[in-house]
C-alpha cells in the first residue's frame, strides 16, 4: 500500500505543508469519487459562469431601458427587453439549479462515512496497543471534528475552489468587455487588480505559518479537553477520581477542567480572529480599490466615453468579483483549519499500515511546544496553563501531541 493521502509524505520541517497534503487528499478521494467528482465540478464550473452572464444582460437591459423613450418601433423593444429580462431569470434559475443538484450529489456524507468506519478499525487496534494514549474522549473527537475538518475544509474545497476560479476569470473577462471602448480605463483596471492580488497572495502566504500553528495548538487544547472530560467521568463511575483533585472532590475536578476547557476558549477566539481579521485584510483591498474604479467610470460616463448599461454591467460584475477574492481567501484559511486535522488522521492511516517512520516526524508534546506561547496566545491565568500542562501530562505517550 502507500501513505495516506496519494502516497504523499511529510516530511522532517514539513508541518506547513498545506498544499502539497491538500493537493494529495484531493487526488486520493478523487480516485476513489471519479465519476461523481466529475459531475460535481462541471456543476460548479457552470454556476461560476451565472454572475458574468447575468452581468452582460443586466448591462443590455439597462442599455434598453436608456434608449427605449420616444425610440421607434416601441412594441420590438419591448419583446427584445422582455426577452431579455426572460433570459435574466432564466440565468438565476440555472444557478440555484446547479447549486441544488451539487449539493445533492456532492461526495462530501459518504466519504465521512468511509473514513469514520476505517478510523474506528483503527482505534481498535490502538486499544491492544496502547489504550492510555487513545482515550474514547479523544477519538470521538477525531470521529466529530477531525473527520469534518478533513472533508467539508480540505476534500470539498477543490470543487469550491472550480466555482470560485471560474468566476473569477469570467468576470475578469466580462469586466474588459463592458470596458472595450475605454482602453485607459482598461490599462487602469488591469494595474490595479494585478496589484491587488499580488498583496492578496502575499499577505496569505506570510501569514501561513502563523495561521497553521495556532491552529494546531487549537486542536491540541480539544484534544486534551475532551480526554480530560472523559478520563475523569470514567474515574467517577470507578469511584476513584484522579484527574485534577487529590481528594476526590468532584467539584475540584470540575474546576480544573473548567480550566483546561478555558485555555481550548482563546485559543479558539484566538484563531477565529487571525482568521477574520485576515479576511478583512483582503477584503478592504478589494473594496478601495473597487470605489476608485467607480470613480473613474463614472468620470468616464460624464464624458460620454462608455455607456450608462456598460457602467451597470462592469458594476454588477465588480461586486460579484469582489466575492469572488473573498471566498478564494475563505478557501485558503478553510484548508489551514481543516490541515491540522489531516496530518492526524494520515498519521493514524499510515502507522496502522505498518509505516513506523512516521511517528519521526511528529511534533513535540503539548506543553513542551507550548512553553513560552501562553503571552502570544492570550492566556490571562498561570492557573489555565498549568491545568493545560497537567493534562498534557496525563497524556504523557507521545503520540498524544500533534502529529506528523
Amino acid at each position: 500500500g502507500e501513505r495516506f493521502p496519494a502516497g504523499h509524505r511529510v516530511r522532517s520541517g514539513g508541518r506547513h505543508d498545506v498544499l502539497g497534503m491538500s493537493l494529495a487528499t484531493w487526488r486520493f478521494f478523487w480516485r476513489r469519487k471519479t465519476e461523481i467528482s466529475q459531475k460535481c465540478l462541471m456543476l460548479e464550473v457552470v454556476e461560476g459562469l451565472c454572475p458574468a452572464a447575468s452581468s452582460v444582460i443586466l448591462s443590455m437591459l439597462v442599455t434598453m431601458l436608456h434608449q427605449m423613450p420616444g425610440s421607434h418601433g416601441s412594441n420590438h423593444c419591448a419583446f427584445n427587453y422582455g426577452c431579455l429580462a426572460l433570459g435574466y431569470v432564466l440565468v438565476m434559475l440555472i444557478q440555484d439549479r446547479c447549486h441544488y443538484l451539487f449539493e445533492k450529489d456532492v461526495p462530501g456524507a459518504s466519504v465521512r462515512q468511509e473514513l469514520r468506519q476505517r478510523l474506528q478499525y483503527e482505534f481498535l487496534q490502538l486499544q491492544k496497543v496502547n489504550a492510555e494514549a487513545w482515550p474514547s474522549g479523544r477519538c470521538m473527537e477525531i470521529h466529530d471534528r477531525d473527520v469534518h475538518l478533513l472533508v467539508n475544509n480540505v476534500w470539498l474545497a477543490v470543487f469550491g475552489l472550480a466555482d470560485q476560479v471560474t468566476r473569477l476569470v469570467s468576470l475578469v473577462v466580462m469586466v474588459f468587455w463592458h470596458l472595450r471602448n475605454a482602453k485607459a480605463v482598461q490599462i487602469t483596471l488591469a494595474a490595479t487588480y494585478l496589484c491587488l492580488a499580488c498583496g492578496i497572495i502575499n499577505t496569505t502566504i506570510s501569514r501561513k505559518r502563523g495561521l497553521v500553528d495556532i491552529a494546531m495548538r487549537r486542536r491540541d487544547s480539544a484534544f486534551a479537553m475532551f480526554s480530560a472530560a472523559t478520563r475523569q467521568v470514567h474515574e467517577a463511575s470507578q469511584g476513584h477520581l484522579e484527574l485534577g483533585t487529590g481528594r476526590q472532590d468532584t467539584l475540584e475536578a470540575a474546576t480544573f477542567f473548567g480550566k483546561v476547557a478555558m485555555v481550548y476558549r482563546n485559543r479558539a477566539f484566538h484563531f477565529f480572529f487571525v482568521r477574520l481579521v485576515s479576511a478583512f485584510a483582503n477584503k478592504e483591498m478589494m473594496t478601495l480599490a473597487q470605489g476608485a474604479v467607480m470613480t473613474i467610470l463614472g468620470t468616464e460616463v460624464i464624458q460620454g466615453r462608455i455607456s450608462a448599461g456598460g457602467v451597470v454591467g462592469t458594476f454588477a460584475a465588480m461586486g460579484q468579483l469582489a466575492t469572488a477574492f473573498e471566498n478564494l481567501n475563505g478557501i485558503w484559511l478553510d484548508l489551514i483549519e481543516g490541515f491540522p486535522s489531516l496530518l492526524c488522521i494520515a498519521h493514524i492511516f499510515n502507522q496502522g499500515a505498518g509505516f513506523v517512520d512516521d511517528a519521526e516526524h511528529r511534533s513535540d508534546d503539548l506543553g513542551v511546544r507550548d512553553s513560552g506561547s501562553d503571552a502570544e496566545l492570550g492566556l490571562e491565568s498561570s492557573l489555565e496553563v498549568g491545568a493545560m500542562r497537567s493534562t498534557a501530562g496525563m497524556l504523557e505517550n507521545p503520540e498524544v501531541g500533534t502529529m506528523v
